[in-house]
Order: C-alpha cells, then sequence, then structure tokens
C-alpha cells in the first residue's frame, strides 16, 4: 500500500517555505507519490479528481489568488487521502473473502489465501529514504474490472452528468462566466471521444468536466441585480423551510459525489441531480410551490441512496459467510 509513503511525503512537504502556500506542495508531492504506486489503477476516479484540483491550485497560484489556490489544493490532498481509504477497505474486503473461501475449500483455496503480511505496507530498511518507499508491483495480470475499463454505459452516464451539472450552471446564471469555455471543450472532447470509442478518454474529460462546472456553480460571485445575472431572486414569500430542504439535499447528494459512493447507486444518483437542479432554479425562480414539489420528489432517490449504502455491508457480509 501506498499510504506510508504518502503519509512521509506529505509531512515532509508541510516544511516547504516561500511564497508558494504549503497545501500546494503537499498536492505535488502526494500526487507524485500516486505515481509511483498502484492507486490510480484502483481508485482512478478519486486520483482524477485529485490531479484536476492540483492543476487548478496552481493556475489559481500563477493568477495571484492564493485563497482559490489553497482551497483547490486541500480538495486535491483530501481526494487522495479519501481514495488512500477506498482503497485499504477494498484490500480488508479482499483478504476477509479470501480467507472465508479459503475456510469454506481447504486446502487448496487456503494456499491462495493472501497473509496478513501480504496486507501490510512494505517495511524499509535504514539505508532507504522513507519519501521513496513504494508498494511493489504485483504479480499478474490487473484485476479484470479494471483491465476492462469503462463501458459505452459509463462512459454515457458520466457524459449526462457533465451535461446536467453544464445546464445547472446556465439556470443559476453562469452562461457568461469565462471559465464556461474550458468546461465545454472538455464536454467536447468527451463526446468526440465516445464517438470514435476511446471511452476511457471519454470518461475522464466528462469527469474533468463536470468539475469545472461544479467549481464554477459553488464559487461564482454573488450578483447585485436580475440583469446581471439572469435569475430573478427568490421573494420573501419563499418559506426558509423549502429552501432549507432543498439544500439538504444536495449537500447529502454533494456527499455521495465527494465520498465516490455514488457507484453503489447510479440510477438513484442520477434522478435526484436532475430534479434538485429543478428545485434549485424554482427557489431562485421564487416559485416555491414547484421547488417543494421538486424536493419533494427528488428526496426518495437521495434517500435510496442512503440505504444501499446502509445496506452494502450487510450484503457484503452475507457474501463472505456464505463462501
Amino acid at each position: 500500500m501506498w499510504g506510508a509513503a504518502i503519509a512521509v511525503a506529505l509531512l515532509s512537504a508541510g516544511c516547504a517555505s516561500g511564497p508558494r502556500p504549503a497545501v500546494l506542495d503537499r498536492a505535488d508531492v502526494a500526487l507524485n507519490a500516486v505515481a509511483r504506486g498502484d492507486l490510480e489503477l484502483t481508485q482512478p476516479a478519486l486520483v482524477a479528481e485529485a490531479r484536476f484540483h492540483q492543476q487548478r491550485a496552481e493556475r489559481a497560484f500563477a493568477l495571484g489568488d492564493s485563497d482559490e489556490a489553497e482551497l483547490h489544493a486541500n480538495l486535491a490532498v483530501q481526494k487522495l487521502r479519501t481514495a488512500d481509504n477506498v482503497d485499504a477497505a477494498g484490500r480488508s474486503r479482499a483478504l476477509a473473502s479470501a480467507r472465508a473461501s479459503a475456510l469454506a475449500n481447504p486446502p487448496a483455496a487456503a494456499a491462495a489465501a493472501p497473509s496478513e503480511a501480504d496486507a501490510q505496507p512494505p517495511v524499509s530498511d535504514d539505508k532507504t529514504p522513507p519519501a521513496v518507499i513504494t508498494t511493489p508491483d504485483r504479480a499478474g495480470p490487473a484485476p479484470p474490472a479494471r483491465a476492462a475499463g469503462y463501458t459505452q454505459s459509463a462512459a454515457d452516464d458520466l457524459i449526462h452528468e457533465a451535461e446536467d451539472a453544464r445546464s445547472l450552471v446556465i439556470l443559476l446564471g453562469g452562461a457568461t462566466d469565462p471559465r464556461m469555455a474550458e468546461g465545454d471543450d472538455l464536454l467536447d472532447v468527451a463526446r468526440r471521444a465516445r464517438a470514435s470509442g476511446h471511452l476511457e478518454r471519454a470518461a475522464s474529460r466528462a469527469r474533468e468536466a463536470t468539475m469545472v462546472y461544479r467549481v464554477i456553480r459553488l464559487t461564482r460571485p454573488a450578483t447585485s441585480s436580475p440583469a446581471a445575472s439572469g435569475v430573478t431572486p427568490p421573494p420573501r414569500e419563499v418559506p426558509d423551510r423549502v429552501s432549507r430542504q432543498v439544500a439538504k439535499l444536495e449537500a447529502r447528494r454533494d456527499r455521495f459525489e465527494a465520498t465516490g459512493e455514488r457507484r453503489f447507486c447510479e440510477a438513484a444518483h442520477a434522478a435526484s441531480g436532475t430534479l434538485l437542479a429543478k428545485a434549485r432554479a424554482a427557489v431562485n425562480a421564487g416559485d416555491a410551490d414547484r421547488a417543494a414539489a421538486f424536493a419533494d420528489e427528488a428526496a426518495p432517490s437521495v434517500d435510496a441512496c442512503d440505504r444501499e449504502l446502509r445496506d452494502a455491508p450487510r450484503r457484503l457480509g452475507a457474501v463472505i459467510r456464505d463462501g
């Protein structure tokens, strides 16, 4: 596991001095450590998001915006830590499953079951610098799920998600934001890559486009006049409870996205995104009734994701018990 190398690298980079924010150096060193390990193979989506935020951090720093640079650098480090945690949990589940199979099917399966030592990170000697300790290459081919790459359906879903994120930015009055061009270019590349059969590239560019649109939505400055934003501000009669209901559902859905847990409930996650975009647009337009209706319609999809995440450990336990 590359977690030990990342931890040491982050600590060593934290001592850097100079005009650059320290967290920017930590993100850079962490991504370099990823390149020497296998985390990019096991958690490509989270690593891609980390690289996206690190690139945005470097760009913001080059433009003199230290606050935005620190924001994106911190997000990059958080994505890498999440990827490491998810990867470690996956390895633990694989070890438990192999042991359960060995118990149910001795002695041949027992010989193939990984030992406790195999699941531990490598131990260095005194001659090896801590910052370059990485996981040795595993023998044998990559896992079948990774070797197969993205399917047409997965690439389509990611492109649709990017299109939904773009529509939401436009609904919120961000169509004239100069950063939209970057997202539109990435989305166009994703569509062309899908059409030519390059599904891995299509999925990667679609994810990057989604992140661009999401950053625009979260960082777009508030406008003081309706004409400047293209969105009518909500009137006073819109109840606070409706706005809070929509905001809470959006926060729950964003958590699934940030942690990568959306993969357990793709259909419900996509449905809730479309409905919450309409609910948010209705709130901004001052239509409390439509906002409440869309929020009520989106709530079951968000709840469905919660149920899937709660049931996942029980299903995994049943699989392990059944061998």
